[in-house]
């Protein structure tokens, strides 16, 4: 995008000349309501340094450039206690009682949901990273935009990539948490497996967060199905694993939601871990092509650096968010939250993160949703195969290998 790129030569040439005066305006100030504490507190801090990150990096060039000034950015961060009634309320303040014009969205998908119902009620943009159901987009807002590959394309990678292979498989089992978001990801699942022609021999879901999933596990595998999907938890895949390695589940694929492409997953199970398949909004090795801002390789070390630890697909999404946000005001000329707004809706930009461009719903259907695989102890991207650095085992070579 010709305005994008405009902006990020306009940020290397501020940050490589101390001999270009640049005229300041007043900071602006961005609501970003986030769990630090309670039970979601881990993936709000994640969301907050990604938030922090961004921040930084654009006021060390010297802000954001709209209006022929520049301006800092203020993010302003609202604890919600993991609570998604503390999550709205504090959305409600910002924007009547603070008087904050633009957002950046909350850390789970549950607050998500809650607060883009305040935030669109008031006519103010939010930008969000981590609520990727489709209920949201669905529910006709007119200024909810997600970073994130809606829920519904979650698993489709996992079965594009096995329908490709010379091993087609015939059939595919579906087992799930009875979480509302995973719920949603195994109902989508299901009906794109139906659609691109495989049986769907098993669907059942199990209690979230449950240390055992043999039940559903076994009555699976009795339909010798070819594929075995599971969406649910990091918690929720390392369980299962270990079911269905006690009970010798084969399949030519065993594939997650989410798991495989995480330290958790690979350190809990070990050896167990090695040639399953997850899905992931982000991974820093995936080839990405990018024309603003870091490179993800270069994103991963910075934000390595600056807080001692790796950046997950979180972090990277919240960066994104912002980017986003900024990338509007200064194509929109303006921080009013109309312009900004429009300005939104038409935004096309190849980031580290992928590609982002929001439908008429203020999805991102453009972006790709990486299908990774255990290899060698480590995650590596399988497909997409122009995002793609190995290349997958697959049919899945079983436990004795």
């Amino acid at each position: 995008m010709v305005l994008a790129g405009i902006l990020g030569i306009s940020l290397v040439l501020a940050a490589c000349t101390n001999t270009i005066l640049q005229r300041q305006g007043d900071p602006v100030r961005i609501g970003a309501p986030i769990s630090l504490t309670g039970s979601q507190a881990q993936a709000g801090q994640l969301m907050d340094e990604g938030y922090q990150f961004c921040q930084d990096w654009l006021n060390a060039q010297g802000g954001v450039e709209f209006g022929g000034t520049w301006h800092r950015l203020d993010i302003i961060r609202e604890d919600d206690q993991s609570r998604v009634s503390v999550s709205g309320a504090n959305t409600e303040r910002m924007i009547t009682q603070e008087g904050l014009k633009l957002l950046l969205g909350p850390s789970n998908n549950a607050a998500t949901a809650r607060d883009a119902q305040v935030a669109d009620a008031h006519g103010i943009p939010m930008v969000e990273g981590a609520g990727p159901s489709d209920a949201i987009f669905n529910s006709g807002y007119h200024s909810i935009f997600g970073v994130l590959a809606p829920a519904s394309r979650q698993l489709q990678g996992v079965i594009d990539l096995a329908l490709a292979h010379w091993a087609v498989p015939q059939s595919i089992a579906i087992v799930y948490a009875n979480d509302s978001l995973s719920s949603e990801m195994a109902t989508e699942a299901r009906d794109y497996a139906a659609s691109r022609g495989l049986n769907v021999v098993y669907f059942d879901n199990f209690a979230a967060g449950s240390n055992n999933m043999a039940p559903q596990l076994s009555a699976a595998a009795a339909q010798q199905p070819d594929l075995l999907v599971e969406t649910g938890q990091v918690r929720d895949s390392v369980r299962s694993m270990q079911w269905a390695r006690a009970l010798n589940v084969q399949a030519k694929m065993v594939a997650f939601a989410e798991g495989p492409g995480t330290d958790g997953y690979v350190g809990s199970l070990q050896k167990t871990a090695e040639n399953t398949v997850g899905t992931s909004q982000w991974v820093p090795t995936a080839r990405t092509p990018v024309s603003y801002f870091l490179t993800s390789a270069e994103y991963a070390a910075q934000y390595q650096h600056r807080f001692g630890h790796a950046p997950t697909w979180l972090s990277a999404s919240a960066t994104a968010s912002c980017l986003s946000l900024a990338v509007a005001m200064h194509n929109a000329g303006s921080a009013d939250p109309a312009r900004v707004r429009t300005a939104l809706s038409g935004l096309d930009l190849n980031t580290f993160f992928g590609r982002i461009k929001f439908d008429a719903r203020g999805a991102n259907m453009a972006k790709a949703v990486y299908v990774v695989e255990v290899e060698h102890g480590r995650p590596v991207v399988v497909w997409p195969a122009e995002a793609a650095t190995a290349l997958p085992r697959y049919p899945w070579p079983g436990w004795t290998k």
